[in-house]
């Protein structure tokens, strides 16, 4: 049994139609890196080769990091948002590539300047905590959840980490899926979005944002984006 779930507002979910990972960018199909319990396509301890063979891997990939990071996830998902630790926060926060985010889902390079003005910096801290209360959304609707890494799509620059969140509702067990993209920035892999259900967090942040900016300038956005770091408060 499945059940979707976005943590953002039902409307705007309606609106949105889920984002296809498999659409453009220009790239080769990607490699799969799978859980544990399933072979993986490549050596998992060779990234490349060259004229002397093949290298070692050094940095771990997107599995790995998103692994790595899982600990620390499911520790601040599960407490109160009015106790989070700064330690914790920082963890979290490493993981996402917050100013790229930032950029992105005002428009991205070409129009984010134009429209946050001089409240760019104000914006971006912000939006930060309610990007991480997204990701950690599912774990905080379902604590007693269990958040498993299932498999990696592996491209040159960018990895899709797919992972499954099951959980007991009504004596059945729900299973959602939670997949985050990630980007190699200098040298660290970094969550620039995240799929729950299939639905895309920048897509569904870029659309809200954009229909606030339109209506109320950067003043409306902003203010928006407290309510609703209020209402991830409360619901947590």
């Amino acid at each position: 049994m499945h059940k979707s779930t976005l943590f953002m507002s039902p409307s705007i979910i309606a609106v949105v139609a889920a984002a296809v990972w498999s659409v453009s960018v220009g790239e080769p199909t990607p490699k799969t890196r799978v859980a544990a319990t399933v072979p993986v396509t490549r050596d998992p301890m060779t990234e490349a080769s060259d004229d002397h063979g093949p290298r070692l891997r050094t940095e771990p990939s997107a599995f790995e990091t998103i692994k790595d990071a899982q600990a620390d996830i499911e520790a601040l998902a599960r407490m109160d948002p009015t106790a989070e630790t700064a330690s914790l926060r920082a963890s979290v926060d490493a993981l996402l590539d917050h100013e790229w985010i930032a950029v992105a889902v005002l428009g991205g390079p070409k129009r984010h300047a134009d429209r946050c003005g001089s409240q760019c910096e104000e914006f971006g801290r912000v939006l930060r905590p309610f990007v991480r209360g997204q990701l950690l959304g599912p774990l905080r609707a379902h604590p007693d959840g269990r958040m498993q890494l299932v498999r990696e799509h592996v491209r040159t620059r960018r990895s899709k980490v797919d992972t499954r969140l099951t959980y007991t509702e009504h004596g059945e067990q729900v299973e959602i899926s939670v997949d985050y993209v990630l980007h190699r920035v200098d040298g660290r892999w970094r969550v620039r979005n995240i799929f729950t259900e299939g639905a895309s967090l920048l897509k569904t942040v870029r659309y809200e944002l954009r229909e606030l900016h339109r209506r109320g300038g950067m003043d409306q956005v902003i203010a928006h984006m407290r309510d609703r770091l209020e209402q991830l408060e409360i619901a947590g």
